[in-house]
């Protein structure tokens, strides 16, 4: 197939040489190492972050706690733990209002609510926690054992299972009378 071209000569082949292709692609990888390296601060982001400290009430330090700041326009929830002097930091937070919650095993919770956060703002704020009461439930159960009053005799209805968890030597019936309340065997 030939192919010819109307109006104008045909330029001869054009020759690009070894070391201008290298300047290209030596200039395109500096381009992208230097996009990679802007840091997002420069990317107009607007954050900010909640710092402290998480102390119990003679002031000493709580480490391991969870604090948790909640947004309450998005629901988003962002955590961290303190460390071992009991400093906290929840960073890079958009701007908004804010509820940080700490909790720790052994300590009432405690929380800040309606905490505005700015722009670029490094917002301080400790907690300082306090043990939490214990408290024991004791459950009875059992069922009410009904009263007679019209028959002086006495009895008393043992069930199966309760005939199966018993020890009696030899599986002996007559043994399981000494179960009611005043009867001699």
């Amino acid at each position: 197939m030939k192919h010819t071209m109307v109006g104008e000569k045909c330029p001869g082949p054009v020759e690009v040489s070894a070391d201008s292709r290298f300047h290209k692609t030596l200039l395109w990888v500096v381009f992208c190492i230097l996009a990679l390296m802007i840091p997002e601060a420069m990317h107009g982001q607007a954050t900010g972050s909640f710092s402290g400290n998480v102390l119990d009430k003679s002031g000493s330090a709580i480490p391991e706690a969870s604090v948790t700041a909640t947004s309450r326009a998005t629901g988003q929830v962002r955590s961290g733990k303190t460390d071992n002097v009991g400093h906290y930091l929840i960073p890079l937070l958009p701007v908004g209002t804010y509820t940080v919650r700490v909790d720790m095993t052994g300590f009432r919770s405690a929380e800040s609510k309606d905490l505005r956060l700015q722009v670029d703002e490094a917002r301080e704020l400790d907690f300082s926690l306090v043990p939490a009461t214990v408290v024991t439930t004791v459950a009875v159960s059992g069922e009410a054992v009904a009263v007679e009053t019209a028959n002086p005799s006495l009895g008393q209805v043992i069930t199966s299972q309760e005939v199966s968890q018993l020890p009696l030597n030899g599986r002996d019936f007559v043994q399981l009378a000494t179960l009611t309340a005043g009867a001699t065997a």
